[in-house]
């Protein structure tokens, strides 16, 4: 009907983001990273619509992980669950970058120096965006254990 050439959405988005600036069609998660090289911070975009009060900064209240990438001369991060690579400033309306970067082993002290599995990545990733407060109670639990 439409045509062999045609391309649905989202293959026509999937192309504006996946090209050498954004990250790599064919990304594959590592099976470890090295705690040390690992970055936690959040996204931030400015959406190409206008309010009243002009262009409006969006940050996510989510933090991801990242692992720093040379770009040139330049140092990119990518977020290690999707292998999207994003700057540390904005370059482009709509794109998110990244803020607020802190060390993952900042999160997580017990990490310096090993090197963390994938799926314990994923576990960490839940404890950062949402810490527990530990009671008296579960933390005698641990101990007798």
């Amino acid at each position: 009907m439409f045509g062999k050439n045609k391309k649905t959405i989202v293959e026509k988005l999937i192309d504006n983001f996946t090209g050498s600036s954004f990250g790599d069609r064919n990304y594959q998660m590592k099976d470890k990273y090295a705690a040390d090289q690992l970055i936690v911070a959040n996204f931030e975009r400015i959406p190409k619509r206008k309010t009243e009060f002009g262009l409006i900064i969006e940050t996510t209240e989510q933090k991801y992980i990242f692992e720093p990438v040379k770009d040139g001369e330049k140092i990119k991060y990518r977020e290690i669950f999707t292998g999207f690579i994003a700057n540390d400033e904005d370059e482009y309306l709509n794109l998110p970058y990244v803020v607020n970067p802190v060390s993952f082993t900042d999160y997580f002290p017990e990490t310096v120096g090993i090197e963390v599995p994938k799926l314990s990545l994923l576990w960490a990733l839940n404890d950062i965006n949402y810490p527990k407060e530990k009671t008296e109670g579960q933390q005698l639990k641990r101990e007798k254990k």
